[in-house]
């Protein structure tokens, strides 16, 4: 990160990884975008009203966002250097580093059928409890009530 301090930077991801590194790259005077499929940052937990929140902090911190599209390819120099990240909407952005922090999914096949499936989880209560009420969930499977 210090490498790039004042240059620019491409994080692919609005989750948990993708907001960390966004953080720590505008700590180190780095220009950043941040490129997600989803309507808003961390869509798997925060309501629009939450995300904006944060987004508009990020904002206020310098950070660019690029909604509702994904990462479609690189370019490099002679090299092998990421030169730009070319989006499959066609936009081309240049940068000095990019941050891919997309792909983490829990696997809820085994529980299919079996509980309540929300949002890529096992839908949880305030109490983490699951719609068996004795099975609990935590991290990533739990999808929380809003």
């Amino acid at each position: 990160m210090q490498s790039c301090a004042g240059g620019n930077a491409v994080v692919i991801g609005g989750g948990y990884i993708g907001m960390e590194c966004a953080a720590s790259l505008v700590i180190n005077k780095t220009n950043v975008t941040m490129v997600f499929p989803e309507a808003h940052c961390m869509a798997r937990l925060f309501t629009p009203k939450i995300a904006s929140y944060y987004e508009d902090y990020y904002k206020l911190k310098g950070v660019n966002f690029i909604k509702g599209t994904v990462l479609s390819s690189f370019d490099f120099d002679s090299n092998g250097k990421v030169t730009a990240v070319n989006l499959r909407d066609g936009t081309k952005l240049s940068t000095d580093m990019v941050v891919v922090g997309i792909g983490i999914r829990p696997n809820t096949g085994l529980f299919e059928g079996q509980l309540t499936l929300e949002k890529g989880g096992i839908k949880v209560n305030g109490m983490l409890q699951s719609s068996n009420s004795s099975v609990y969930a935590i991290g990533d499977v739990a999808a929380f009530p809003m």
